[in-house]
């Protein structure tokens, strides 16, 4: 009979059928396990496709874990810009804009407010953004209209709105209020959302879209911990010369105590009465530790979260020359179209519509090399004349110079054109004949 962990990991199939082993007079019916079995016997509850397993579930599970710290930690470190339009795109020409720094680029990078800092309120927009749907930030401005303060809300205290096609969000700090809630515009709440449902209105969370795979790898995790916690010994089968139900019933207990007592002694042999032959099912250690199956729950999480499984700690699969091209790929593929959506987010709530001021998220700090590629590409940039040396200073936290042409752009001239006027012989003026030597002494 092959063994039930085995059937396991190479995908269990819930509808199959019971098989039959005949012993003796008796009929002992064997049903394999099924995934629900598995969750039902790993967490004592029974499978339903509805339920969403809570944010502490899920970040016992570690794919989950890597990947939502990954991206928070990325968005939180990453720096943001403040921006403002110089000319808009015309015909061929593209948009010109330039980086203004000021007051509201200090407050989205160093500080929220005097209690809170930068990194640490967004980490919590990114996490409350995953777990909860959406997260909510509040704009505090100041007589002028200027934002001086941005203040974390508790997901729960918000209800968005329609109010004649128009989105707004309705607060009440504590549920347990009475009375009407306050209702705030786009440009006093900005919403942060992972997904909506079909109303445009609905948060949905990545624990709703991943319930299924986080649900498994936690059934998997915790019946494999089980199995290993009870000793780690396999189903068995005892052949003995038995005939009653009752000697069957009286010898598979006295079995049981015998291993358990073995096993939590250390002993490593057990003494059997004459006859008796135990067999295990063929569960070997890595089929007890169900790997295969983890390693496909893994990948089915890591689609969820839109990472490669190297950024969720699996390197299995993990080279030196695909690992930095993996990381290019997350960068082009899933960090720029979020950075995207925030940046339009930010923006909307910060200026509102039609502003020439705009948030950026600066991408190169996730694809900083090591120093000698940095410095390569810096100098090249340099000498190419597109970066002045105080802007590449700049990106490695250097203090700016304030020398002559520090601020100016530089190009190396060294290199000519073929065949011009300056060093083509052709071209150039003739050489002077020599004076006569009569010329000469007089």
């Amino acid at each position: 009979m092959a063994s039930l962990f085995k059937s396991f990991v190479e995908g269990i199939r819930s509808n199959s059928e019971a098989r039959s082993a005949a012993q003796g007079n008796k009929q002992i019916t064997i049903q394999p396990l099924t995934w629900d079995k598995v969750y039902e016997l790993a967490t004592g509850e029974r499978w339903d496709d509805e339920t969403v397993p809570s944010e502490d579930q899920a970040m016992r599970v570690s794919p989950v874990a890597a990947g939502i710290n990954f991206i928070s930690e990325a968005i939180s470190s990453m720096p943001m810009h403040l921006m403002k339009r110089i000319s808009p795109a015309k015909g061929d020409k593209p948009e010109r804009v330039e980086r203004v720094g000021g007051r509201t680029e200090d407050l989205i990078n160093s500080y929220w407010s005097d209690t809170e800092d930068s990194y640490s309120g967004r980490s919590w927009a990114m996490q409350r953004y995953f777990f909860d749907g959406a997260s909510y930030i509040f704009t505090v401005r100041s007589s002028s209209g200027r934002v001086i303060e941005l203040r974390p809300l508790d997901f729960n205290s918000i209800t968005p709105v329609w109010v004649n096609g128009k989105k707004y969000f309705d607060f009440r700090p504590s549920q347990s209020m009475s009375g009407k809630p306050a209702r705030y515009g786009p440009r006093d709440i900005i919403e942060l959302p992972y997904r909506h449902a079909r109303d445009r209105i609905t948060p949905v969370s990545f624990l709703k879209d991943a319930a299924r795979a986080i649900k498994l790898y936690y059934a998997i995790e915790s019946y494999a911990g089980n199995f290993f916690n009870a000793g780690g010994v396999p189903p068995l089968v005892v052949q003995a010369p038995l005939s009653s139900e009752k000697a069957i019933e009286r010898t598979k207990d006295d079995m049981q105590k015998h291993i358990m007592k073995t096993n939590s002694r250390g002993e490593l042999i057990m003494v059997l009465p004459f006859g008796y032959e135990v067999k295990d099912l063929g569960v070997n250690p890595k089929d007890a530790q169900m790997v295969d199956a983890k390693l496909f729950q893994l990948t089915e999480i890591a689609r969820h979260i839109g990472l490669p499984p190297m950024f969720l700690q699996d390197l299995s699969k993990g080279t030196y020359t695909n690992s930095e091209q993996q990381a290019i790929h997350v960068v082009k593929n899933r960090m720029r179209p979020l950075t995207r959506r925030l940046e339009g987010r930010f923006s909307l709530g910060l200026f509102g519509p039609g502003s020439p001021y705009s948030i950026r998220f600066d991408l190169n700090e996730l694809l900083r090399g090591d120093t000698a590629t940095r410095f390569n590409a810096w100098a090249r940039g340099v000498q190419g004349g597109f970066l002045t040396p105080n802007e590449a200073r700049y990106r490695e936290d250097l203090p700016l110079l304030d020398q002559a042409g520090a601020d100016e752009l530089h190009m190396q001239t060294g290199t000519q054109l073929l065949g011009g006027e300056n060093n083509d012989p052709a071209g150039a003026a003739p050489a002077a004949e020599p004076a006569a030597a009569g010329a000469q002494e007089q």
